[in-house]
């Protein structure tokens, strides 16, 4: 069975197969593949009750990090 490697699709492979492994590190902020995809979990689980579905976009404004 083959399976298009979409973003969601490649985040839970890496997460099945890598969950232990360093993902994103932010300075002091360290996170395995798991625990990065357990906060973009929780994240979607929020949007649920504001209908946000397949079909609506979301977006994330960070800050933007100071220049060296």
């Amino acid at each position: 069975m083959e399976i298009p490697l979409t973003p969601m699709e490649f985040a839970r492979r890496a997460r099945r197969l890598y969950g232990q492994r360093e993902a994103v590190v932010d300075g002091d902020l360290r996170l395995t593949y798991a625990q990065f995809l357990e906060r973009c979990d929780r994240c979607r689980r929020r949007c649920r009750p504001l209908a946000c579905g397949r079909a609506t976009g979301v977006a994330y404004i960070a800050p933007t990090p100071m220049p060296i």
